[in-house]
C-alpha cells in the first residue's frame, strides 16, 4: 500500500478557543474535529516515555504469518491500553492539558530487527500509537528514541517545530524547540551522540527565546537512571558531557525515558 504523508502548519489562534478542522483523506472531507486552544498563561501538559506501541510482542521479527499476528494483536493491546493512560492523564489535570511530551519510543519494531529489514514494518505500530481519539484534539510533542531512530518513517508522522539539522543522525532529523507562555521546551534527539552539537542548539535556542522563565530539555536516555541502562557508556558519557550545558544554560527541569522505571 502507498501512504501520503501531509504536514500542515496552523497560525494566529487565540487561547481558550474552539476551532474545527477537517481533511481529505482520498475518499472526500472528514467531518469536522473540535480543537480548543488553552491558556499559556498557566497551563498544565502530559509527560510520557516510551508507549512503544508493539513491545507487548514477544516474537522476533520473522518474516511468518506468526509475528504479523503477534504484532498486529501487540499493537491492538497497546494502542488500547495507551489510548486509556492518555485519558486518564488528561483527566489528572481537570482536562486542562495544553498538550503531551514524549520522551521518545513510540514504536516497537526498529528497521534494522524489523522482517527483512523492511521499514513499512513500524506503519501499523504508528497507526496504533496515533489511534487514541484524544489525539485529534491534543498535541504531542515528541523525542526520538532508539526503536525510532533507525527509520525515517518516524519523521513522516510528527511535525516538530523549529527544527535544526543540529543533533540529526542523518535519518530523522535533529534537536527542535517550541515555546509555551513562558516556558521554552527544548526536543534533544541524542540518539546522535555528538554533544558539541547539543551544546550549541541550546544556546541558539536559549539565545533566541530570552523571554523565557523556564528552560525545559527532553531527551529519551535516562542519564540518572537507576534501572538497567545506567551504566552502559553511551548512558553515562552523556551523563558527564551534557550535564554541565544543562546547568550553564540554566535548564530547570530534563525529562528522559529509556529505563521503564522511575
Amino acid at each position: 500500500k502507498t501512504y501520503n504523508s501531509n504536514k500542515v502548519e496552523v497560525s494566529g489562534l487565540k487561547e481558550n478557543t474552539t476551532y474545527y478542522y477537517s481533511y481529505d483523506n482520498g475518499n472526500g472531507y472528514t467531518d469536522p474535529e473540535a480543537y480548543t486552544t488553552k491558556s499559556t498563561n498557566n497551563f498544565n501538559f502530559v509527560f510520557v516515555g516510551d508507549p512503544q506501541i508493539g513491545s507487548s510482542n514477544e516474537l522476533k521479527g520473522t518474516d511468518s504469518a506468526e509475528f504479523y499476528n503477534a504484532q498486529s494483536d501487540a499493537v491492538c493491546s497497546d494502542a488500547f491500553n495507551w489510548s486509556a493512560t492518555l485519558n486518564a492523564a488528561v483527566e489528572k489535570t481537570g482536562n486542562r492539558a495544553s498538550f503531551v511530551v514524549s520522551a521518545g519510543d513510540q514504536i516497537q519494531t526498529t528497521k534494522k530487527k524489523a522482517p527483512n529489514k523492511n521499514a513499512a514494518n513500524s506503519e501499523i505500530e504508528y497507526a496504533g500509537y496515533l489511534s487514541p481519539d484524544i489525539l485529534k484534539s491534543l498535541p504531542v510533542a515528541t523525542s526520538v528514541g532508539n526503536h525510532d531512530a533507525d527509520n525515517a518513517n518516524y519523521t513522516y508522522h510528527f511535525n516538530t517545530p523549529n527544527s535544526s539539522e543540529l543533533g540529526s543522525n542523518g535519518i530523522v532529523g535533529g534537536d527542535y524547540y517550541f515555546t509555551y507562555g513562558n516556558a521554552l521546551f527544548m526536543m534533544l534527539n541524542t540518539q546522535d551522540t555528538n554533544v558539541a552539537e547539543h551544546k550549541q542548539f541550546i544556546e541558539k535556542a536559549v539565545a533566541e527565546n530570552k523571554d523565557c522563565k523556564w528552560r525545559i530539555v527532553t531527551l529519551h536516555q535516562d542519564i540518572y537512571g537507576s534501572a538497567e541502562h545506567s551504566n552502559e557508556p553511551e548512558i553515562t558519557n552523556l551523563r558527564y558531557a551534557l550535564t554541565p550545558y544543562f546547568e550553564e544554560n540554566d535548564v530547570d527541569v530534563v525529562l528522559t525515558g529509556h529505563d521503564h522505571a522511575y
